[in-house]
């Protein structure tokens, strides 16, 4: 079995920086509201999707004691160097999603869009698409009731 080397993993990071991401949410299972479940490695979509947005922002980052982003404890600061960790910042507009449950998010590669979709729509509905592409990374989170007058942005780092 071969390792993984430092530098094929910033290979992979810059690979996936390369290409278009979405950030999907999703409904869950009301269930999750009393016991989350641990997010299955084996997961290829969310259990219940709404809808998707393309990332906003990804950028390298790197583990940094005074960094600016913060994920369960661990810091990070950005990097113009090429890393082995990606910052994806995902910014969900006020209408999206209205009066729904948010329990689950997945970071989705290769999301293929129907070609009659409006040009410059970011936002897309599972009807807008013509493959949901592969689900990079997902995660299971306490409800968020979607209301008026709310812009909802999520913060990932994935370390490759």
């Amino acid at each position: 079995m071969a390792i993984l080397t430092t530098s094929g993993r910033v290979a992979l990071a810059t690979a996936i920086k390369a290409s278009t991401l979405h950030l999907a949410w999703g409904r869950g299972l009301p269930a999750w509201d009393n016991d989350t479940p641990r997010e299955p490695r084996s997961a290829l979509a969310l259990t219940d999707e709404i809808a998707r947005r393309k990332v906003n922002a990804v950028q390298y980052c790197k583990p940094q004691d005074d960094g600016d982003i913060v994920m369960l404890g661990v810091r990070f600061a950005r990097s113009d160097t090429p890393t082995a960790n990606l910052y994806l910042r995902t910014e969900f507009e006020f209408n999206d999603g209205l009066g729904e449950t948010i329990r689950e998010l997945g970071v989705f590669l290769g999301t293929q869009i129907l070609p009659n979709r409006p040009a410059g729509q970011t936002y897309f509905l599972p009807g807008d698409l013509q493959s949901p592409g592969t689900l990079l990374a997902i995660d299971y989170i306490t409800a968020i009731k979607r209301g008026v007058g709310a812009r909802q942005t999520f913060d990932f780092v994935i370390t490759f």
